[in-house]
């Protein structure tokens, strides 16, 4: 997908950039012609090798931002970060000046949702949230309770294969509560009737 831009900042994840495919998850090691015709569509550099330079970096690790940096992506991984001077641009990689321009690592969410609450409903947005999440800089997302269990882990799903776009997800199960809860949440009245839900959902997939 296109590089998101907000004020001349890049975002970009350990694993992959925006520059080079669609998102900072599983399918960001893909080949562009792996993925689906939807995905393909936010994809705007997908040559193997590519170089940024002049960019100034801000590792997420405390260290003061770093100016004058060149980040070279090989196969949608970083391989090399380090001074313009010092890093090697292989023949054939696409260089991408970028003098005045910052790079981050991508945003991870730890306490996030795919559903929008009014007064009286909620609205499952499979495919809003994962492009906002996106367009925020946030790359991975860890949920924090589901009303639509399904809906996320086969929107997890989708975006691992390369069918949709959206961040790398971990996903929780439904929420659990006790007596009197909302009536989409599981009701826990004994010790094991919580190992019975945890372990069904455990077995379908989720992450927590």
């Amino acid at each position: 997908m296109p590089m998101p831009i907000v004020g001349r900042v890049f975002f970009v994840t350990l694993a992959a950039t925006f520059v080079v495919l669609a998102a900072a998850s599983p399918a960001a090691a893909q080949s562009a012609g792996s993925l689906s015709a939807a995905v393909r569509e936010f994809v705007e550099i997908s040559d193997p090798t590519v170089a940024l330079t002049g960019v100034q970096v801000v590792d997420g690790t405390g260290a003061p931002a770093a100016s004058g940096q060149t980040i070279l992506i090989r196969d949608g991984r970083i391989a090399a970060v380090g001074p313009d001077a010092e890093v090697e641009i292989p023949d054939g990689a696409r260089v991408l000046a970028l003098d005045g321009h910052t790079v981050l690592p991508g945003f991870v969410g730890l306490h996030d949702h795919t559903f929008y609450m009014t007064r009286g409903r909620r609205v499952q947005l499979n495919f809003s949230a994962p492009r906002l999440y996106l367009a925020s800089g946030v790359t991975t997302i860890r949920t924090t309770g589901a009303f639509s269990p399904y809906s996320e882990l086969n929107l997890k799903r989708a975006i691992q294969e390369g069918q949709d776009i959206g961040p790398r997800m971990y996903i929780t199960g439904p929420y659990l509560s006790g007596a009197g809860a909302m009536s989409q949440m599981f009701q826990v009245g004994t010790p094991e009737d919580a190992r019975r839900v945890v372990a069904y959902w455990a077995d379908e997939g989720v992450d927590w």
